[in-house]
């Protein structure tokens, strides 16, 4: 099941929470980690793909999930040359 969109509150936040730390198994003091060797950009990507995927292309649902204005995501697919 999908958490994307999922609001996490404050509560969640300060307490090192997270949907993806619990599923993951990779929590640690910040609450996840990410995988070693990933970068930021690499993981953004990958992200955008899933997202992009989940929403049969639609770039304004997309756009939506990710809370990113559909001119950024626009920009992201061109910069990270994401297939639609």
């Amino acid at each position: 099941m999908s958490h994307f969109g999922r609001h996490t509150d404050n509560a969640d936040v300060k307490e090192g929470r997270t949907e993806v730390g619990a599923q993951s198994g990779q929590a640690g003091k910040a609450g996840w980690a990410p995988p070693s060797g990933i970068t930021i950009e690499e993981m953004e990507k990958l992200l955008i793909a899933a997202t992009l995927q989940r929403t049969s292309g639609n770039i304004k649902e997309a756009a939506g999930v990710l809370g990113i204005d559909r001119s950024t995501l626009y920009e992201k697919i061109k910069r990270y040359e994401i297939p639609r």
